[in-house]
């Protein structure tokens, strides 16, 4: 039987895992494995603080298989026989450039995604350099340190991009026609597919309210799980340096949009975290990872800068995104950014007024075209998991 080999060095939420859906190629024809590589990255304790907030985060893979060290790897890798191909899951989270060698070595076949499109929101801005940098200062050998590891890296990629020294993926899957733009040049893989994005739900789902409300995008300002593993080299349990003048502003906010829209406003969380009071939004509803759905059947959007609005992009929802006067300096640019690339006017959770609700309207026509660029390439169409399937068996046999 053929066999998938999930492999990854970063923890993987079950928000992650349910993108790729190991399950469905279990009970599709393949033999799936995941190689756990995170003790390769992480210290000891860094794991546990990711996943400790909710206890379910986590994404159990079937066939889990922790790795201690790259000999480990190098040594299982070097039992691979055919019919076997790895999906890199965290391609480029890492610097995983140890591992692209030791494919190449043993002639692994390997694909990348489903793998997001990279949105003007997440691209190095000037601002956000510098907001790090300042960070840094204090630290003069750790700054060398970044400056030296930095160049490192980017003399890898030239290697990878220029040579056979490193193997190269035997296809990408990604989505939208900038993705193809962008995978193809940073990857340089045999082939690329492409297919609906995985991030957003294209078949319309029932209303679980029951009845007409907002949706508040919640993105667990009390506890940032990624920031407890060190992303963008910042260690922060929270976006916020006042929680509870956090909640009385999007309460407050809240108050107002309930009265203009005559509907309650409900929370969609994630699931990265678990509340333990259930009505620390002013006792309105927390309903958990249904965000896709709540947008569907939602009036009106609010939030601040997930990725979880992606679904209003394609089902067109009014929308309103706002700063807050707590949120730390990188969050509130990252706001702001995201409110550009919506082409949507950016707000102040603390100043906000009912007669704001006017500009929530939203552009039709450029929603359509991010769909395009950034989610749904024209022409493409099918089940997303089905169009992976079928390039694989192309692939190994």
């Amino acid at each position: 039987m053929n066999k998938i080999i999930y492999i990854s060095g970063t923890p993987i939420s079950k928000i992650s895992g349910k993108r790729h859906c190991p399950e469905w190629y279990c009970e599709n024809g393949f033999d799936v494995e995941f190689w756990d590589l995170t003790e390769l990255y992480y210290k000891p304790g860094t794991l546990e603080k990711y996943f400790t907030p909710h206890s379910n985060f986590k994404y159990e893979f079937p066939t889990p298989r922790e790795f201690k060290s790259k000999r480990e790897v190098k040594i299982a890798l070097s039992k691979i026989g055919k019919g076997v191909i790895f999906a890199n899951i965290d391609y480029n989270m890492q610097n995983d450039y140890w591992l692209r060698r030791l494919f190449k070595i043993y002639n692994i076949l390997y694909f990348v995604g489903p793998i997001r499109t990279t949105d003007e929101c997440d691209r190095p801005a000037f601002g956000t350099r510098i907001s790090e940098l300042t960070f840094s200062f204090s630290e003069l050998k750790l700054l060398c340190l970044r400056i030296y590891r930095t160049i490192i890296y980017k003399v890898k990629i030239a290697i990878y991009k220029n040579t056979n020294f490193y193997k190269k993926p035997e296809f990408v899957v990604g989505s939208g026609k900038l993705g193809r733009a962008e995978w193809i040049k940073a990857m340089k893989p045999k082939d690329y597919l492409s297919v609906p994005s995985v991030d957003v739900a294209w078949s319309s789902s029932p209303n679980i309210i029951g009845q007409k409300y907002c949706v508040y995008v919640d993105e667990t300002v009390i506890y940032n799980a990624d920031g407890m593993i060190g992303v963008a080299g910042r260690f922060v349990n929270s976006t916020s340096s006042d929680f509870e003048t956090y909640l009385s502003n999007i309460c407050r906010m809240f108050d107002e949009v309930e009265k203009q829209e005559k509907c309650r406003v409900v929370i969609a969380a994630s699931g990265k975290y678990r509340y333990k009071d259930d009505k620390i939004f002013g006792g309105r509803k927390i309903i958990y990872e249904s965000t896709n759905q709540l947008i569907q059947n939602a009036c009106l959007v609010l939030g601040h800068n997930s990725s979880g609005l992606f679904q209003a992009i394609i089902d067109k929802k009014r929308m309103l995104l706002f700063t807050e006067s707590t949120f730390l300096e990188l969050k509130n640019i990252r706001i702001k950014r995201t409110a550009d690339f919506l082409k949507l006017k950016l707000l102040k959770a603390e100043d906000f007024k009912a007669s704001m609700l006017e500009l929530s309207q939203i552009d039709g026509d450029h929603f359509d075209k991010l769909t395009e660029l950034y989610f749904l390439e024209e022409g493409v169409s099918g089940d997303t998991k089905s169009l992976i399937k079928e390039k694989i068996l192309e692939v190994i046999n």
